[in-house]
């Protein structure tokens, strides 16, 4: 899958300590005491198949719906190596690979976009990014990026961003733009969708969400976090804001037609779910077609 795979390389082009070195799988369980009895971290692989996160649950009666929902199996690795492509980007967020098999990413703050070759060779940032700050916004921050399903012959692609206005972030957007490679730039650049309320909240912390995937439709799907804010608070429940939910748009930013709000008084038509978090991956399963969410 594109998101596993842009993970995947992202370890590449983070894990400079980790530069050519590799590991073995394992392949028979670990030695006794391995784990919390050992005084290892909870998330130590113990025994093939069992979950790997094997601390109680905060809910005592929580159970999954399904198996395998809520505790992931420990299975071991193939061998790999890993390989720095470049170690000097500034709090890289997301990455997409274009056709020529150079690397499109994403640097969080300040806000920008470059293009990474298979040598390791850097841009500098794309010009044109900075079309979407609002007016008032002292900087901008990039999170995900996506390439639209035929990149190839119209070089449209879609990215979520922030602003940085009054002391605090704003909410989530999306914005539509086409790569011009050749000049270094971002062209048409256009925010289709601006996250409600504009600014969540002043004290509020990361779980910006963002990620952006792209359905066969062509439509968007997109979860934006609930913000943190402290004393908790039902913004994830509440249907007149984005915040805690999963928002679906057609590519020109409007309700998806199926949504399945539309029409409800006092319900944002963007809302396809609700009561989310912290959400930072989303993924459809290739052979179901089922939306997965982390």
């Amino acid at each position: 899958m594109k998101v596993r795979s842009s993970l995947l390389a992202c370890l590449a082009l983070l894990s400079a300590s980790l530069a050519g070195q590799s590991q073995a799988p394992q392949t028979s369980a670990p030695p006794a005491g391995r784990g919390a009895a050992a005084g290892l971290p909870w998330w130590t692989p113990s025994v093939e198949g069992q979950p790997i996160d094997t601390r109680p649950t905060e809910k005592k009666d929580n159970a999954p719906a399904f198996p395998e929902q809520t505790r992931a199996p420990y299975h071991p690795t193939a061998p790999f190596k890993v390989t720095t492509l470049v170690d000097n980007l500034h709090a890289p967020w997301s990455m997409a690979f274009l056709p020529d098999g150079k690397i499109l990413v994403t640097e969080r703050l300040p806000g920008a976009m470059r293009i990474v070759d298979s040598r390791g060779g850097m841009s500098e940032p794309l010009t044109g990014v900075n079309v979407v700050m609002n007016p008032d916004a002292k900087d901008i921050g990039l999170l995900d990026l996506a390439l639209d399903s035929n990149f190839a012959t119209n070089h449209r692609l879609f990215f979520t961003f922030f602003d940085y206005i009054g002391g605090t972030d704003s909410n989530t957007n999306v914005a539509r733009a086409r790569l011009d490679e050749t000049k270094g730039a971002l062209t048409d650049v256009t925010v289709i969708f601006r996250g409600q309320p504009a600014i969540p909240s002043k004290r509020l912390g990361g779980k910006t969400g963002g990620r952006i995937v792209i359905a066969r439709d062509g439509s968007l799907f997109l979860p934006i976090g609930d913000r943190s804010d402290s004393p908790p608070w039902d913004v994830a429940q509440r249907m007149d804001t984005h915040l805690g939910k999963i928002i679906h748009i057609t590519q020109d930013g409007v309700p998806a037609p199926d949504n399945p709000f539309l029409g409800k008084p006092g319900v944002l038509p963007e809302i396809w779910a609700v009561g989310t978090r912290s959400q930072e991956g989303l993924a459809f399963d290739p052979r179901t077609g089922n939306l997965w969410q982390t």
